[in-house]
């Protein structure tokens, strides 16, 4: 095994938008589904633009 990390801060905080984008959709998918309404389809597009930006930027 190579001495250097083989999971970089970058991994991880990529790995951490993508964890946080996925609950984020689970519980917005579960909170319309228990509201029994009809799914905006703007609203997630509006998140996947947020979570691409997310991912684009460099801190």
């Amino acid at each position: 095994m190579p001495k250097s990390r083989s999971f970089s801060r970058n991994d991880a905080r990529e790995y951490r938008v993508s964890l946080i984008a996925t609950a984020a959709l689970f519980i917005y998918l579960r909170g319309a589904h228990l509201r029994k309404q009809p799914l905006n389809h703007k609203e997630p597009h509006a998140a996947w633009e947020c979570i691409m930006r997310l991912n684009s930027s460099a801190p």
